[in-house]
């Protein structure tokens, strides 16, 4: 008669081992992905245009009321500053400024649905003789005349813009929302939790940059 064995044999242990990591890592994935779908399926974050739209840089993705309000105390904005706000969409940074602190804003956005509805905006909270909104390239704006930049832009976009930065006025204060300026050193960092749970940064420049040094590059060992 077979007896019942009293312990797994090896091999189907290892099994057991493999089965449940890879189902650990399946299961870990699928719920990173749900976390950082559910981020952005919010109605209020979406871009709800219909219909063919001009080739744009970035995902319209609207900026939280907390994170704006601390971009705007971080960049210590005043009635005596001229703000820009780069890839502007709706607006809501700019106005935002221009609402709280009285300054003078342009926003720059080269989407024209989202220009038309900045400058909708701009007239809706009573703003419209300090915001005007432009429908233009960000890489093609002079931002030499601007004291404070603000901006909600992906990390290669502000790459190929510091060329932009290098010729701002000694001063001007560079304040983005979550991604920093590639080897570049941040004058100022700030978290901003807009749940528990779910936390951004506001970072701030100031010109001239701070470059970082070049990190050495791995050579193979000969």
């Amino acid at each position: 008669m077979d007896t019942i064995p009293t312990s797994t044999p090896s091999v189907y242990r290892h099994r057991t081992r493999w089965t449940v990591l890879v189902g650990t890592m399946i299961l870990g994935a699928a719920v990173y992905g749900t976390v950082k779908l559910y981020d952005y399926a919010d109605p209020e974050n979406m871009d709800p245009t219909p219909g063919k739209r001009p080739k744009i840089n970035a995902p319209f993705i609207t900026t939280p009321d907390q994170i704006i309000n601390k971009m705007i105390e971080v960049a210590e904005i005043s009635d005596k500053h001229l703000v820009y706000d780069l890839g502007c969409g709706d607006g809501r940074i700019v106005i935002s400024a221009a609402v709280q602190r009285g300054c003078r804003g342009v926003g720059f956005d080269i989407d024209p649905v989202r220009v038309a509805e900045a400058q909708a905006n701009a007239i809706a909270h009573g703003v419209e003789h300090l915001v005007t909104i432009q429908e233009q390239d960000i890489f093609n704006v002079d931002l030499s005349q601007a004291d404070v930049l603000v901006m909600y832009l992906l990390p290669w976009m502000l790459r190929d813009l510091k060329p932009s930065f290098d010729r701002c006025r000694p001063g001007t204060r560079i304040v983005s929302h979550d991604f920093e300026i590639e080897n570049v050193e941040a004058n100022e960092t700030v978290e901003v939790f807009v749940t528990p749970t779910l936390r951004h940064y506001v970072r701030l420049y100031i010109t001239p940059l701070k470059e970082l040094p070049e990190k050495p590059k791995w050579k193979p060992r000969t």
